[in-house]
């Protein structure tokens, strides 16, 4: 296995995240294309099975993934693969072919089980939008990690059981 990076950046204002810090804000990327090229490489020098995107965000445009999942699929390439995603951006078709271009897991930033703190934290989601992406991803037969923070500014022990009875239901 190895591990990618093809983009930079993140448009969110999270207050949390040094992306931004670190990348800016505006976000840049590589073609679909050029994904493919690098993986095809690294298959036949490498004989590489899996490959872990480490992009904050490898789904914030949903044709470019729609692009990268419909080459891979295209070319027979068998690799397996996981990303990080942004519960937001998220839909079924999009999902499904993810997975039939070798997608196995999606890391969320779900960060609390509380609306209250996603909106202290800047995070532009919603609980009902996380669970309902969440269990969309699980149906498509995609497995999910999702990340939580605890001690988050204005947190309450209230919104700490809060994120607490999330993850158990998620899971």
């Amino acid at each position: 296995f190895t591990s990618m990076i093809t983009s930079r950046g993140c448009p969110y204002q999270c207050i949390f995240c040094g992306v931004q810090a670190i990348f800016g804000h505006e976000y840049r990327f590589m073609s679909p294309e050029n994904i493919v090229a690098q993986i095809e490489i690294l298959q036949e020098k490498y004989d590489i099975k899996t490959i872990i995107f480490k992009d904050s965000e490898f789904a914030l445009r949903k044709n470019r993934i729609e692009k990268f999942c419909d080459l891979i699929i295209e070319k027979g390439i068998k690799v397996k693969w996981l990303c990080n995603g942004r519960i937001n951006n998220m839909t079924k078709e999009l999902l499904m072919k993810m997975k039939n271009a070798g997608c196995f897991s999606i890391t969320y930033g779900v960060e609390s089980g509380s609306d209250r703190i996603l909106n202290v934290l800047k995070k532009n989601i919603s609980l009902e939008q996380a669970r309902k992406t969440i269990y969309m991803t699980k149906e498509v037969g995609i497995e999910t990690v999702a990340n939580f923070i605890i001690g988050n500014p204005t947190e309450t022990k209230e919104d700490i059981l809060l994120t607490e009875k999330l993850a158990e239901r998620i899971q």
